[in-house]
Order: C-alpha cells, then sequence, then structure tokens
C-alpha cells in the first residue's frame, strides 16, 4: 500500500477526535522533517500554495504560521534555494518565534518563583515542555500560552500570589473546573492544572512528579514531566480533541521520540499509560511512519534527558 492510500484510507475511520491532516498539511509537515533532501526538494516544489502564499506574506496570517520556523529549519538543513522573498518571510517567522520564545522563559522564571511558596514547585506542561525538552531549539516550536502543573487544592495560594504579581483572572482560558487561567501582563495565558488526564490514562500528579526531570529554560532550571508522560499527555489531547490542530501533533511526536528513545520510549509510555493512550500511540507512530514516511528509526539525539528531580 503507498503512503498516500494509506491515509486515504486511514482517515475514512480516523480514530481521534482532533481532526485529520489536510493533504497541504501533509505536504507542510513532509517538507519540514523527511531525512531525504531530494524528497525534500520535491515537496517544497509542489508546495505551490504555500509557496504564493509565503510570497505575498498571506501565510503569516494563518494558523500554518506556527511551523514556518520549523520548515526554515527543514530547508536550510538540505540546503535547498527557495528564493530571496519566501526566505525573507520565513526568516521574519523565525526571528518573531525566537523572541517570543525568550519572553516565555522569562515569564515562566517569574512565575516559578512567584509560587515557590507553595512548596511543591509547578512542572511545566504541554507546548513548554515540548519546546524546551524535545526539539532541537525551542523557538521552533509555538507556544501560545504556558501551562503548569499546581495541586489543586493549592489553587487558592497560587491564584493570591498571582494577583499580587499582577496577572489578572481570565476564567474563560480555562476550560476545565480543575485548571484556572490567568493573564501575564503583556497577555500571555497562564493557565494553573490541577488534574493531567482521564481517569484511564494512567497518570496522577503523584506518578508524573516522581519521574520528573529538571532541566534548563532560560536562566533557570524548571521541572518537566519525564518524556513518557509527555507522549501521554500529547496522546490524550489528540484523543480528545484538544489539540490546537491536525497537524502539530506530527513534530511534537517525532520530535520527542527522536530526543528520548524512539520506539522505546512508545512502548514504556504504552505500559505506563491505559489501553487507550497505548493504542493511540501506535496509531500515531503508524502515521508519522507509513502515512506521512517520515523516519522515526534514527538514533536519539544526546544530551536530552535532563535529572531526576
Amino acid at each position: 500500500m503507498t503512503r498516500a492510500s494509506f491515509m486515504n484510507d486511514f482517515t475514512m475511520a480516523w480514530p481521534f477526535k482532533t481532526r485529520p491532516p489536510t493533504r497541504d498539511e501533509q505536504s507542510l509537515v513532509r517538507c519540514c522533517l523527511v531525512e531525504d533532501k531530494d524528497e525534500a526538494s520535491r515537496l517544497w516544489a509542489e508546495l505551490t500554495p504555500l509557496r504564493k502564499r509565503l510570497e505575498q506574506q498571506e501565510v503569516l496570517r494563518s494558523p500554518q504560521q506556527r511551523l514556518l520556523p520549523l520548515l526554515r529549519y527543514g530547508l536550510r538543513r538540505h540546503r535547498i534555494e527557495i528564493g530571496p522573498q519566501a526566505d525573507a518571510v520565513l526568516r521574519a517567522a523565525t526571528l518573531w518565534e525566537t523572541r517570543r520564545a525568550q519572553r516565555i522563559a522569562e515569564i515562566a522564571g517569574c512565575v516559578l518563583d512567584i509560587l515557590e511558596p507553595l512548596g511543591k514547585p509547578p512542572l511545566l506542561l504541554d507546548g513548554a515542555a515540548l519546546a524546551w525538552r524535545a526539539y532541537p531549539e525551542p523557538w521552533l516550536r509555538h507556544c501560545h500560552d504556558l501551562d503548569l502543573l499546581v495541586p489543586a487544592e493549592r489553587h487558592d495560594d497560587a491564584q493570591a500570589l498571582l494577583l499580587r504579581a499582577g496577572a489578572l483572572p481570565d476564567p474563560g482560558a480555562s476550560g476545565a473546573s480543575t485548571t484556572r487561567g490567568f493573564r501575564w501582563p503583556g497577555g500571555l495565558p497562564v493557565l494553573l492544572h490541577g488534574r493531567l488526564s482521564g481517569d484511564d490514562d494512567g497518570l496522577t500528579d503523584r506518578s508524573v512528579r516522581a519521574r520528573s526531570v529538571v532541566a534548563a529554560i532560560g536562566a533557570r532550571t524548571a521541572g518537566f514531566p519525564d518524556p513518557r508522560d509527555c507522549a501521554v499527555l500529547l496522546a490524550a489531547k489528540l484523543l480528545d480533541g484538544r489539540a490546537r490542530d491536525g497537524i502539530s501533533w506530527v513534530p511534537d511526536l517525532f520530535w520527542l521520540l527522536r530526543s528520548s528513545g524512539g520506539a522505546a520510549l512508545v512502548r514504556d509510555a504504552s505500559v505506563l499509560a491505559g489501553e487507550r493512550i497505548a493504542e493511540a500511540l501506535g496509531t500515531m507512530v503508524q502515521v508519522l511512519e507509513n502515512g506521512l514516511g517520515i523516519d522515526l528509526q534514527r538514533e536519539p539525539l544526546a544530551g536530552a534527558q535532563g535529572e531526576r528531580a
């Protein structure tokens, strides 16, 4: 079965509440991640609508903007010539995300300092955890908020500390009864999560904290979930329809596997999780390997493990 026919058949019975990736999204993310230079060149040549939108800067106002730094990273890695207009837009998008990542790291440091009186240090979750722990550079992964694991019984104390520091309550950003939302000065959403996922996903606050690692974010260190737990959380978001779009999870899983053990990570994460997560992770790997033709078998990147908390 060809890659295209696999994806056509697979999307007919898509098992996730998050929508499947469109054909254009599939080509875009493959161009970002494939290892073969000739294949990357062919994919870039086929992305005619995207190239036109790049030259006209229309893509900067689309959801695909968040993948532009990763696209430039992949094209430069293969030394593919893309033309001055397209490159100027990709450079601008990369600079924007670089500055955004620096600002998020600064805010994370401030928030972690403010919440120190809680005793248990918060863990960074979701986008920030993936950006700083899985990707080669944090600016390759767009982050639109700061997610923190804070015990639900300490949310009142955490809220008092954040409000005193100038944050504003943002109930609309919460989305769940165990989550409290705030707006940091400047507008960045800060979300305190008291619960990680569904009851059948095999994750508890205590178990995730026990497996957590300490690593750098900007000028300070912070606690992050173990990569296995990051994989479980990524699968849960895709299953439950909480992923932002149908394609961003692909580079998330790709770089998570590349940085933290490849197939062994999926196997170990499946052991930790419930049955529905184990099945979802297996399906996600199939989509990457068989549907998108992305190689997951190379050696993990060095230096990505961090220190145990």
